[in-house]
Protein backbone atom coordinates (compact mmCIF):
# COMPACT_ATOMS: atom_id res chain seq x y z
CA UNK A 1 0.00 0.00 0.00
CA UNK A 2 2.62 2.54 0.62
CA UNK A 3 4.24 2.04 -3.03
CA UNK A 4 1.17 2.34 -4.32
CA UNK A 5 0.46 5.89 -2.51
CA UNK A 6 4.33 6.70 -2.93
CA UNK A 7 3.20 6.57 -6.65
CA UNK A 8 0.61 8.54 -6.42
CA UNK A 9 2.47 10.93 -4.16
CA UNK A 10 5.28 11.11 -7.39
CA UNK A 11 2.49 11.47 -9.93
CA UNK A 12 0.63 14.30 -8.35
CA UNK A 13 4.04 16.43 -7.93
CA UNK A 14 4.78 15.73 -11.69
CA UNK A 15 0.81 16.90 -12.52
CA UNK A 16 1.63 19.81 -10.41
CA UNK A 17 4.85 20.74 -12.31
CA UNK A 18 2.90 19.71 -15.53
CA UNK A 19 -0.20 21.58 -14.76
CA UNK A 20 2.37 25.05 -14.50
CA UNK A 21 3.74 24.13 -17.62
CA UNK A 22 0.42 24.11 -19.49
CA UNK A 23 0.22 20.63 -20.52
CA UNK A 24 -3.33 19.37 -19.58
CA UNK A 25 -3.12 16.31 -17.51
CA UNK A 26 -6.32 13.99 -18.13
CA UNK A 27 -5.74 11.06 -15.35
CA UNK A 28 -2.89 11.96 -12.70
CA UNK A 29 -3.77 9.27 -10.74
CA UNK A 30 -3.71 5.96 -13.60
CA UNK A 31 -0.88 8.08 -15.80
CA UNK A 32 1.92 10.38 -14.62
CA UNK A 33 3.09 12.87 -17.01
CA UNK A 34 7.04 12.76 -17.39
CA UNK A 35 8.82 15.07 -15.43
CA UNK A 36 10.61 17.01 -18.44
CA UNK A 37 10.31 21.04 -18.64
CA UNK A 38 8.83 21.79 -21.75
CA UNK A 39 11.65 24.24 -22.21
CA UNK A 40 14.45 21.52 -22.49
CA UNK A 41 12.54 20.08 -25.22
CA UNK A 42 14.27 20.55 -28.79
CA UNK A 43 12.65 20.41 -32.28
CA UNK A 44 14.44 18.49 -34.96
CA UNK A 45 14.54 17.94 -38.08
CA UNK A 46 12.19 15.14 -39.42
CA UNK A 47 13.39 11.64 -40.56
CA UNK A 48 12.52 10.01 -43.51
CA UNK A 49 9.93 7.97 -43.98
CA UNK A 50 9.89 4.29 -43.35
CA UNK A 51 8.50 3.40 -47.05
CA UNK A 52 7.89 6.32 -48.55
CA UNK A 53 5.97 6.48 -51.68
CA UNK A 54 7.13 6.69 -55.00
CA UNK A 55 5.93 9.41 -57.21
CA UNK A 56 6.59 7.25 -60.58
CA UNK A 57 8.82 10.52 -61.00
CA UNK A 58 11.67 7.98 -62.55
CA UNK A 59 9.42 6.96 -65.03
CA UNK A 60 7.23 10.44 -66.43
CA UNK A 61 8.29 13.72 -67.58
CA UNK A 62 8.89 16.37 -65.18
CA UNK A 63 5.63 17.34 -63.93
CA UNK A 64 3.28 14.19 -64.05
CA UNK A 65 -0.58 14.97 -64.39
CA UNK A 66 -2.11 13.91 -60.77
CA UNK A 67 -5.34 11.92 -61.35
CA UNK A 68 -6.87 11.49 -58.06
CA UNK A 69 -9.88 9.11 -57.12
CA UNK A 70 -9.77 7.96 -60.62
CA UNK A 71 -13.25 5.58 -62.01
CA UNK A 72 -12.67 2.51 -64.13
CA UNK A 73 -14.91 2.47 -66.59
CA UNK A 74 -13.55 -0.29 -68.60
CA UNK A 75 -9.82 -2.43 -68.02
CA UNK A 76 -7.40 0.41 -69.15
CA UNK A 77 -9.93 3.14 -69.36
CA UNK A 78 -10.11 5.51 -66.28
CA UNK A 79 -12.30 9.04 -65.99
CA UNK A 80 -10.37 11.53 -63.26
CA UNK A 81 -10.46 15.20 -62.90
CA UNK A 82 -13.38 15.72 -66.04
CA UNK A 83 -10.95 13.93 -68.54
CA UNK A 84 -11.37 10.33 -69.87
CA UNK A 85 -7.88 8.37 -70.06
CA UNK A 86 -7.16 5.79 -71.97
CA UNK A 87 -3.22 3.94 -71.00
CA UNK A 88 -0.97 3.74 -73.59
CA UNK A 89 0.28 0.82 -75.59
CA UNK A 90 -2.60 -1.38 -75.23
CA UNK A 91 -6.06 -2.37 -76.78
CA UNK A 92 -8.90 -1.57 -73.95
CA UNK A 93 -11.09 -4.64 -72.99
CA UNK A 94 -14.62 -2.95 -73.40
CA UNK A 95 -16.92 -3.42 -70.04
CA UNK A 96 -19.52 -4.88 -72.57
CA UNK A 97 -17.31 -7.31 -74.43
CA UNK A 98 -18.02 -11.04 -73.82
CA UNK A 99 -15.86 -13.75 -74.74
CA UNK A 100 -16.11 -17.51 -75.82
CA UNK A 101 -15.94 -19.84 -72.81
CA UNK A 102 -13.97 -23.04 -72.86
CA UNK A 103 -16.80 -25.70 -72.87
CA UNK A 104 -18.77 -23.83 -75.07
CA UNK A 105 -21.05 -20.28 -74.40
CA UNK A 106 -19.73 -17.11 -73.55
CA UNK A 107 -18.80 -15.20 -70.57
CA UNK A 108 -18.86 -11.22 -69.62
CA UNK A 109 -14.68 -11.19 -70.27
CA UNK A 110 -15.07 -7.26 -70.05
CA UNK A 111 -16.99 -6.69 -66.95
CA UNK A 112 -14.57 -9.19 -65.25
CA UNK A 113 -11.75 -7.33 -66.89
CA UNK A 114 -13.06 -4.02 -65.32
CA UNK A 115 -13.66 -5.28 -62.06
CA UNK A 116 -10.60 -6.72 -61.64
CA UNK A 117 -8.94 -3.05 -62.65
CA UNK A 118 -11.03 -1.48 -60.43
CA UNK A 119 -10.47 -4.42 -57.43
CA UNK A 120 -5.97 -3.84 -58.42
CA UNK A 121 -6.69 0.23 -58.56
CA UNK A 122 -8.98 0.64 -55.72
CA UNK A 123 -9.27 4.24 -55.97
CA UNK A 124 -5.75 5.06 -55.91
CA UNK A 125 -4.29 8.22 -57.70
CA UNK A 126 -2.29 7.69 -61.18
CA UNK A 127 0.30 10.15 -62.30
CA UNK A 128 0.28 10.46 -66.26
CA UNK A 129 2.16 11.96 -68.54
CA UNK A 130 0.52 15.66 -69.41
CA UNK A 131 -1.59 14.65 -71.85
CA UNK A 132 -1.20 16.21 -75.74
CA UNK A 133 -4.82 17.95 -76.04
CA UNK A 134 -4.43 16.42 -79.41
CA UNK A 135 -2.89 19.05 -81.23
CA UNK A 136 -4.07 22.10 -78.96
CA UNK A 137 -7.44 21.67 -80.04
CA UNK A 138 -8.48 20.62 -76.12
CA UNK A 139 -11.95 18.88 -77.67
CA UNK A 140 -10.53 15.43 -76.85
CA UNK A 141 -13.07 12.84 -75.86
CA UNK A 142 -10.03 10.26 -74.82
CA UNK A 143 -6.75 10.96 -73.94
CA UNK A 144 -4.25 8.24 -74.28
CA UNK A 145 -1.61 8.63 -71.81
CA UNK A 146 1.72 6.58 -70.35
CA UNK A 147 0.79 6.52 -66.38
CA UNK A 148 2.11 4.81 -62.84
CA UNK A 149 0.62 4.07 -59.68
CA UNK A 150 3.80 4.45 -57.50
CA UNK A 151 6.00 2.34 -59.60
CA UNK A 152 4.02 0.16 -60.97
CA UNK A 153 2.63 0.98 -64.77
CA UNK A 154 -1.00 -0.49 -64.82
CA UNK A 155 -1.16 -1.46 -68.46
CA UNK A 156 1.50 -3.84 -68.06
CA UNK A 157 -0.39 -4.99 -64.99
CA UNK A 158 -3.51 -5.44 -67.17
CA UNK A 159 -1.70 -7.11 -70.11
CA UNK A 160 0.54 -9.24 -67.47
CA UNK A 161 -3.05 -10.84 -65.69
CA UNK A 162 -4.88 -10.49 -69.19
CA UNK A 163 -7.27 -8.24 -69.14
CA UNK A 164 -6.05 -6.31 -71.61
CA UNK A 165 -4.26 -6.70 -75.00
CA UNK A 166 -0.92 -5.32 -75.76
CA UNK A 167 -0.98 -2.95 -79.00
CA UNK A 168 1.10 -4.27 -81.97
CA UNK A 169 4.52 -3.40 -82.10
CA UNK A 170 4.48 -2.12 -78.43
CA UNK A 171 6.44 -3.09 -75.29
CA UNK A 172 3.87 -5.40 -73.74
CA UNK A 173 3.51 -8.02 -76.33
CA UNK A 174 5.65 -10.46 -74.81
CA UNK A 175 3.81 -10.26 -71.73
CA UNK A 176 0.74 -10.57 -73.94
CA UNK A 177 2.04 -14.02 -74.91
CA UNK A 178 2.79 -15.37 -71.70
CA UNK A 179 -0.74 -14.15 -70.46
CA UNK A 180 -2.14 -16.47 -73.33
CA UNK A 181 -0.33 -19.15 -72.64
CA UNK A 182 -1.18 -19.34 -68.70
CA UNK A 183 -5.02 -18.93 -69.62
CA UNK A 184 -5.04 -15.77 -67.49
CA UNK A 185 -7.90 -13.37 -67.65
CA UNK A 186 -9.70 -13.21 -70.97
CA UNK A 187 -7.79 -16.09 -72.82
CA UNK A 188 -8.60 -18.22 -69.66
CA UNK A 189 -12.15 -19.30 -71.01
CA UNK A 190 -14.17 -18.11 -67.73
CA UNK A 191 -12.90 -17.84 -64.25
Amino acid sequence: MRCLAGALAVAAAGAAEAQDSGVRIIAPEIVAPPLIAPQALERTEPREPLNPLADGSDRLGENPDRLFHPVVLAAGHVSANGRDIVLDSIKVVDADQVCDARHGGTWPCGRHARTAFRLWLRGRALACDPADENAGDGKAEKHVAHCVVGQEDPAAWLVTQGWALASPGGPYEKLEEEAREARRGIFGGRP
